[in-house]
C-alpha cells in the first residue's frame, strides 16, 4: 500500500505536513537553531566538527555514533541542527538507519552538528531537509556522519560490524532522491504489481471489479506510461550502489522513500517477482541492468534470513554489477553477508590502507592456495586491462569491472541449496589441483593440455539499450537487432545449412546447437526443454521470410510484427519464444564458436579466432587461453563445450605446465 508518511499511532499524513510529536523539544529546538542565527553565523564561518576517537570497551564491545536532530517548528529548507552520542553497539537505544546514494564528492551540503559544521553528501542533505519536521526524538545511524570518513583505521573497523549495526536498526529508510520522472506513478505500479500477485494466490485473493480489473490490464499494456515510470526510478543511482546490499539485506524493515511517497521493500520485490514471472515478455522492450542488482540482493536477503553460508568469492560474483566509488568496496561491501565467516577462514578483512591491487590480488591468492579444483577461474574476466592501471594478472579479477558482465556457468548468483540446480560438468572428471602462485612474477602455475582451437567466432550478444518510453520504432529496432544476432549465430555454426548434419557426438547440429544455447543445462533434462526450443523454433522461421526477402532492414517490416506480437498477447497468445529464450542467459555477452575438430560452444567475449582450447587439472569447463611465448599463456575465460563438458577428452596423463601471467 502506498502512503504519505505516518505517524506513530499509524496517521496516514503528507511528510511535509507531518507534525512533531513532543512539542517541548521542538522549542528547546528551535531556541537553539534561533541562538545560531542571532550570532549570524553562516555554516562557512562555522568550525568544523572535530572527531574524537571512539572509546574501546573491555568486554571488546564496539562503540559507534548516533545523531539525534532537533528539527524547528518554523520550515526553514535546510537540514535541522543535530548532535551526536557515542554509544556501545550491544547496549544503543533504538534507531534508525539511512541507506542513500551519496553522489559525486564536489556536491556536498552542510549540517549544524554541536553547534560545528560537518559536510554531508547532497543526497543526504536532501533527505534530513525533508524529514526535518519527523526527525524529533529519533535516532539515526547516518556512515557519512557516524562515521569519521578522513580516519581509516576507524573506518576499517566499523565497515566490519555494519552487518550488526543494520541487523540492530529498528528500520533502515531509503531514500531514492525527489520526486521526478512521475516517480510516484511508479511506486504506485509496484504496488499494483504487488497485489496483482497476491490475486494470482486462491487464498489472498480479493473479489475485484470490471473497472479494476481493466484498468490493471491497460497498466500492463506496453504503451503504458507505468512501465517507463516504473523502468525510469529503476535507473536511479541508489539501486546500483554496492553498499545498498547489506544495507537493506541485513535488515529487518525497510522502508523505501521518493519524494513524498513511501512503499515497503517487501512490495517492490513482489513486484519484481510478479513482473519477472508473469510479465517476462516486457523484457524484450524494457530493460535494466538494476533488475539483476536487485534480483542478487533478494538472494542474499534470503541466505541471510535462511542462516545458509557462502563462499565468499561466489557472493562478490553474484553482485559484481553494483558499483562503488571506492574500488576497495567492491570487497568489502560485502563483507557482512552471508559469505562473512568465509571472509574471515581467507584472512580478508576491511582494510582501507591496503591498495586496490593488493585487495584483489589477496582475494585471488588466498582463494587459490586454499582450492583443490579451479571453479575460481569461472569468474568471469570482462576486460583485457585492469581498471585505473591495476595491472593485474588475467587470471585475478579486476571487481571495478561490472561493464559486459555476464553470468556464471556454474550460476554463482543462485541461491545457496537451491536443489532445482542441477551441474552436468565435469571436463576433468574428479580430478583435483594444487595452483603454485608465483607472486613475484604475478604468474599461476596449472596443469593441463591443449584439446581444440577456435576456427570460427561471432560477435558477442550485446544488451541493447531499452531505456526510455519504449514507442512502436523502438521496439522494432529492438526485434530487427536480436534477430541479426540469431542469423549471426546460425550462420557461425552453420546450423541454417545443414541442422540435420551429424556433430561429434553422433547427434544432430541442431541438436547439439540448442544444448549450447542453454550451456548444457538441458543435459539431464532433454524432454523438458527441448518442446520449448521447437516453439522459439517455428516463430524463427517465419521470421526467417523476412531475412530471405531481404527486408531486414526495412524497419516497418518489423514494426508490423511487433503489432502482431501485440494483438496475439491481447487475446491471450503469449510470444512462443520466451520460454526457452528464458534458459538462453548465460549467452549475454558472450560468442559462439566452432572449433578445428567441429565442435561448438559459448567462449568468452574477449576469446578470438585461434585461441587455444585446454583442460585444466580440476576444472568443470573447458578454458580459453592465449599462448604468449614459450609456456606462457594469457587467460582468456572458461567456456561451454558442447560434447567436451563430461570427461570425454580428460586423460591425465596427457598434462603439462601451464603458466597463466
Amino acid at each position: 500500500m502506498i502512503i504519505f508518511g505516518v505517524t506513530n499511532d499509524g496517521e496516514r499524513l503528507s511528510v511535509a505536513d507531518a507534525k512533531p510529536p513532543g512539542h517541548k523539544t521542538y522549542c528547546a529546538a528551535e531556541k537553539q537553531f534561533e541562538n545560531f542565527k542571532s550570532q549570524e553565523l553562516t555554516t562557512t564561518e562555522m568550525d568544523s566538527y572535530q572527531y574524537q576517537d571512539l572509546p574501546t570497551d573491555e568486554q571488546g564491545d564496539i562503540y559507534i555514533r548516533l545523531v539525534q536532530f532537533y528539527p524547528t517548528e518554523k520550515e526553514t529548507g535546510i537540514p535541522p541542527p543535530c548532535s551526536i552520542t557515542e554509544v556501545p553497539l550491544s547496549k544503543c537505544p533504538k534507531y534508525e538507519a539511512v541507506s542513500y546514494f551519496w553522489g559525486s564528492p564536489l556536491d556536498q551540503g552542510q549540517i549544524i552538528c554541536d553547534g560545528k559544521t560537518i559536510t554531508v553528501p547532497v543526497n543526504l542533505y536532501g533527505f534530513l531537509s525533508r524529514m526535518r519536521l519527523k526527525a524529533a526524538n529519533r535516532k539515526f545511524w547516518i556512515d557519512s556522519v557516524c562515521i569519521n570518513q578522513s580516519n581509516e583505521k576507524e573506518k576499517s573497523s566499523q565497515v566490519a560490524e555494519m552487518r550488526n549495526i543494520y541487523a540492530n536498526a529498528s528500520r533502515t529508510l531509503v531514500w531514492l532522491g525527489a520526486e521526478a520522472d512521475q516517480s510516484t506513478l511508479a511506486l504506485q505500479f509496484a504496488a499494483r504489481c504487488s497485489e496483482t500477485l497476491s490475486d494470482l494466490n486462491p487464498s489472498s485473493a480479493k473479489r475485484r471489479s470490471l473497472w479494476y480489473r481493466t484498468r490493471t490490464y491497460s497498466e500492463f499494456s506496453i504503451f503504458s506510461n507505468s512501465w517507463f515510470a516504473f523502468f525510469k526510478l529503476l535507473d536511479r543511482a541508489w539501486f546500483l550502489r554496492a553498499w545498498i546490499v547489506q544495507e537493506v539485506a541485513l535488515s529487518t524493515n525497510t522502508k523505501i522513500l521518493c519524494g513524498p511517497t513511501i512503499i515497503s521493500w517487501s512490495e517492490l520485490y513482489r513486484a519484481l517477482y510478479y513482473i519477472i514471472n508473469y510479465q517476462i515478455w516486457i523484457f524484450e522492450f524494457y530493460g535494466s541492468p538494476q533488475i539483476e542488482v536487485l534480483m542478487a540482493l533478494q538472494s542474499s536477503q534470503f541466505e541471510i534470513s535462511q542462516g545458509r553460508k557462502r563462499i565468499y568469492w561466489q557472493v562478490l560474483s553474484r553482485h559484481r554489477k553494483a558499483l562503488a566509488s571506492n574500488a576497495r568496496d567492491n570487497v568489502f561491501a560485502f563483507y557482512g553477508l552471508s559469505s562473512h565467516e568465509s571472509f574471515k577462514e581467507h584472512s580478508i578483512a576491511p582494510n582501507y590502507s591496503e591498495s586496490v591491487r593488493s585487495v584483489y590480488m589477496n582475494v585471488a591468492i588466498s582463494t587459490l592456495r586454499m582450492a583443490t579444483n579451479l571453479d575460481f577461474l569461472s569468474i568471469a574476466r570482462l576486460e583485457k586491462k585492469s581498471g585505473d592501471d591495476l595491472n593485474l594478472p588475467s587470471w585475478v579479477p579486476d571487481w571495478s569491472h561490472s561493464d559486459n558482465y555476464c553470468q556464471s556457468f556454474l550460476l554463482f548468483e543462485a541461491v545457496e541449496g537451491d536443489m532445482s540446480i542441477k551441474f552436468p560438468y565435469s571436463a576433468t572428471k574428479d580430478s583435483k589441483c594444487s595452483p603454485i602462485i608465483h607472486e613475484a612474477l604475478g604468474q599461476l602455475e596449472v596443469s593441463g593440455y591443449v584439446v581444440d582451437r577456435l576456427a570460427r567466432v561471432s560477435s558477442h550478444w550485446e544488451l541493447q539499450d531499452t531505456t526510455g518510453y519504449q514507442s512502436l520504432r523502438k521496439q522494432a529496432m529492438v526485434l530487427q537487432r536480436n534477430q541479426a544476432y540469431v542469423h549471426e549465430w546460425e550462420a557461425t555454426i552453420d546450423l541454417r545449412s545443414d541442422p540435420n548434419s551429424k556433430y561429434p557426438t553422433g547427434e544432430t547440429l541442431e541438436e547439439a546447437s540448442w544444448q549450447t544455447f542453454v550451456a548444457g543445462q538441458a543435459a539431464d533434462n532433454k524432454d523438458a526443454i527441448r518442446p520449448l526450443y521447437y516453439k522459439f523454433r517455428q516463430r524463427q522461421r517465419y521470421l526467417l521470410w523476412i531475412h530471405k526477402r531481404g527486408l531486414d532492414n526495412h524497419i516497418w517490416i518489423w514494426m508490423l510484427v511487433v503489432i502482431l506480437g501485440h494483438i496475439l498477447r491481447f487475446v491471450g497468445i503469449p510470444n512462443p519464444e520466451m520460454g526457452f529464450r528464458t534458459l538462453t542467459s548465460q549467452m549475454i555477452n558472450r560468442r559462439i564458436a566452432k572449433t578445428e575438430k567441429g565442435y561448438i560452444g559459448l567462449i568468452p567475449r574477449l576469446a578470438e579466432e585461434d585461441d587455444y582450447v585446454v583442460l585444466l587439472k580440476g576444472g568443470k569447463f573447458q578454458i580459453v587461453l592465449r599462448l604468449k611465448g614459450e609456456g606462457v599463456w594469457e587467460f582468456i575465460g572458461d567456456s561451454y563445450m558442447h560434447g567436451m563438458t563430461r570427461g570425454e577428452f580428460w586423460d591425465e596423463g596427457k598434462c603439462s605446465t601451464f603458466r597463466l601471467i
